[in-house]
């Protein structure tokens, strides 16, 4: 089945030569270094022809003194490929570590809007393997194939110098044989695309199986995912199996390449021997500069197969390269004297063009003041979230934090006014201090401690038998729900930031967790500016205001008590929620 390019834009590999820039002076000495050398092995040929000339003349004196030239020469080509490996080696390490630094950096700047409609596992593939084939080529072999191009023009001019007939017979069957070449590896960039695309859609497979992995095996989902993960290898495999039964066909014409000049030299140069139009030394000489040109000839087959399989990696990697990174432009701005907090006016949104979202928003937030956003599922309370947080800046109407809209923020600044704690809490592998201490870097021990008991984290940390040297695995698997919500919550406090944004943080969490959570957020709301996107609703009584959204628009805007008397929407969930609670008789605790 064939794969359909996403990334249709060409690809230059000469984009990628701006990561050597700041090494040109490494990769200038190695040129340097490899002239140098390539004039050693020049000397090299004319003292051998004349050392066997001089031998045939039987002059002994005179062997003596071109063999001592000879070791003076070998001992400065053995220095000259002692510094050349030495210059090739730092530059190629420094083009390593730039190119994955900036390769990394940018996935980093890719907008969280783009990162939701990409796999990360199919990211990360192109951050990997990807880079690996173009790092390969662009610091592994550019440099090489520079130095064999020089070697090739070098040898093949003193060649022609010596008997420039020689040379035309000893290359004649080269022509034909990069013609056969060049038909034969065309279709190898395209191979090699679908393969690597393959490759991407194996590595999203696995990486959502084992993030997945309780549900997977709580659905036996094992064979399927076994299955998917397989079929996209075969894939994968069927693609490179292409490429590989075309490669095949290059060895026959690799040892053409080196062989058949050989030959030729040797036979059309004894007759010319013969005639007395060269010299034996001269031949031997000829010869000797002869592996200078076949070589960087038997070269370019592999040269040129590595150019197809870096451009057809770098189509890839520049998907990453190529997407526009966040904003870095705008302010920040501290909040004014009296200043609303947050004022949203107009407010309208869709992530598909003819599918809106929101339409038509309008509420504000004073500072210290507590807003509920409930309604439905889908009718776009988490999107409010997302969109004060600059996730998505596509919107229409105005969004204002300390009095000015947040497309005059810098994001950074923006982000950094925010707390965020989400029903959906990630954390990282590492320790539980660690995890708390990204709220702030930098806390010390005491201010961490202190986060985690507003947070009503430390009633479980301290029960821990390495406490807050607890490492929580990854994405906290090994921490129950309500833990894992106490620790993010902990975080959120550590960071001290002006407005908390909590969506649903309690809504997957059994009756004790949530009591413990719910308890902890009202101690860590005092005083604070929040907004509250709450799927239970018997946990926002006590909140200054609540929007009832309704469809992407506010249907009804109160306190609990008003909007209970209205006997509308609200009313309506809140009677359906406190029934079904009522039915389900409560829950465990799912502390471990």
């Amino acid at each position: 089945m064939k794969k359909k390019r996403q990334d249709k834009k060409p690809i230059s590999l000469r984009v990628y030569l701006r990561f050597a820039r700041p090494y040109r002076l490494l990769a200038a000495a190695f040129l340097a270094v490899s002239m140098l050398g390539l004039a050693v092995n020049l000397a090299q040929a004319n003292l051998l022809g004349r050392l066997i000339d001089t031998a045939l003349k039987r002059s002994g004196d005179s062997i003596s003194r071109i063999a001592v030239l000879y070791g003076t020469v070998l001992l400065a080509d053995l220095l000259c490929a002692f510094f050349m490996k030495y210059l090739y080696g730092n530059f190629s390490a420094g083009y390593l570590h730039d190119f994955r630094r900036h390769a990394a950096d940018r996935l980093q700047r890719i907008p969280p809007s783009v990162m939701e409609t990409r796999h990360s596992g199919d990211l990360l593939s192109r951050l990997t393997t990807d880079v690996q084939a173009v790092q390969d080529f662009m610091a592994g072999t550019l440099l090489d194939a520079y130095k064999q191009a020089i070697m090739l023009a070098a040898a093949a001019s003193y060649m022609a110098w010596l008997n420039w007939r020689l040379l035309m017979v000893s290359i004649a069957t080269v022509p034909f044989a990069l013609a056969v070449l060049n038909a034969l590896i065309r279709p190898m960039q395209k191979y090699w695309y679908a393969a690597s695309q393959s490759l991407g859609a194996a590595n999203a497979t696995a990486q959502d199986a084992l993030g997945g992995i309780l549900t997977v095996k709580a659905y036996n989902l094992q064979a399927s995912l076994a299955a998917r993960y397989g079929a996209q290898i075969k894939e994968s495999m069927d693609w490179d199996t292409k490429a590989a039964n075309v490669m095949r066909w290059t060895p026959p014409f690799n040892i053409l390449m080196r062989a058949m000049p050989t030959v030729f030299c040797m036979g059309y140069g004894s007759f010319l021997i013969i005639r007395g139009e060269l010299t034996p030394g001269g031949l031997i000489a000829f010869n000797f500069l002869l592996g200078f040109v076949q070589w960087p000839l038997a070269f370019l087959p592999d040269l040129i197969t590595r150019m197809k399989r870096a451009k057809s990696a770098a189509e890839r990697v520049s998907g990453i390269l190529d997407i526009p990174a966040e904003r870095e432009d705008g302010a920040d701005f501290s909040l004014p004297e009296h200043a609303e907090a947050l004022s949203v006016q107009g407010l309208s949104f869709a992530y598909r063009e003819g599918y809106p979202v929101l339409a038509g928003l309008e509420f504000s937030l004073k500072r210290g003041e507590r807003l509920a956003i409930v309604g439905p599922s889908g009718c776009g309370k988490s999107t409010v979230l997302k969109l004060l947080c600059g996730t998505y800046e596509t919107h229409t109407g105005g969004i204002r934090v300390n009095g000015h809209d947040t497309r005059e923020w810098a994001l950074s600044a923006l982000r950094s006014r925010f707390s965020v704690i989400s029903q959906d809490i990630f954390l990282f592998p590492a320790t539980i201090r660690e995890n708390i201490a990204f709220g702030r870097p930098g806390a010390g021990e005491a201010e961490v401690a202190e986060a985690a008991r507003i947070s009503n984290a430390a009633e479980f940390i301290d029960r821990l038998p390495e406490g807050y040297e607890t490492q929580v695995g990854e994405r906290g698997l090994k921490l129950s729900g309500g833990q894992k919500q106490r620790v993010a919550l902990a975080r959120a406090i550590l960071k001290d930031a002006s407005i908390l944004l909590l969506d649903e943080p309690t809504s997957a969490l059994d009756t004790h967790s949530e009591h413990l959570v719910q308890e902890a957020i009202e101690r860590s709301l005092a005083g604070k500016t929040a907004i509250i996107v709450a799927h239970r609703l018997s946990t926002i009584k006590n909140v200054d205001r609540i929007l009832v959204m309704d469809g992407g628009k506010i249907a009804e805007r109160g306190r609990h008590e008003e909007l209970m008397a209205a006997g509308g929407l609200y009313a309506a969930l809140y009677a359906r929620q406190f029934n079904s609670e009522e039915a389900d008789g409560g829950e465990e605790s799912d502390e471990r």
